[in-house]
């Protein structure tokens, strides 16, 4: 698969994997996905949240820089990140209130 791809095309692939797999961690700090080798969903809201800050400041230093395809890709990222983040941590204050 890899062979397949371009020298050009390398960079936008690892752009893509790059938020992907900071998604991916917010998103099991936040308890939405299971840690592989893992059965438990633990969560770790300042581990997403650190996450989704890394995201934000690639996004803002790579502002101008990225293809139409990658500034969408992580401004829709941070989006869907930023909601579910909200919601937890609503959640959790909920939770811990009654």
């Amino acid at each position: 698969m890899l062979k397949d791809i371009s020298r050009e095309q390398w960079p936008e692939l690892l752009f893509n994997n790059l938020v992907l797999s900071l998604s991916n961690a917010a998103m099991m700090a936040m308890g939405k996905i299971v840690p592989p080798g893992s059965e438990k969903v633990e969560k770790d809201l300042e581990m997403a949240q650190m996450n989704i800050e890394m995201l934000s400041m690639l996004e803002n230093k790579t502002r101008n820089n990225l293809s139409e395809k990658e500034s969408a890709l992580i401004s829709a990222t941070l989006t869907n990140l930023r909601m579910t983040y909200v919601r937890e941590l609503d959640r959790e204050t909920r939770k811990s209130k009654s």
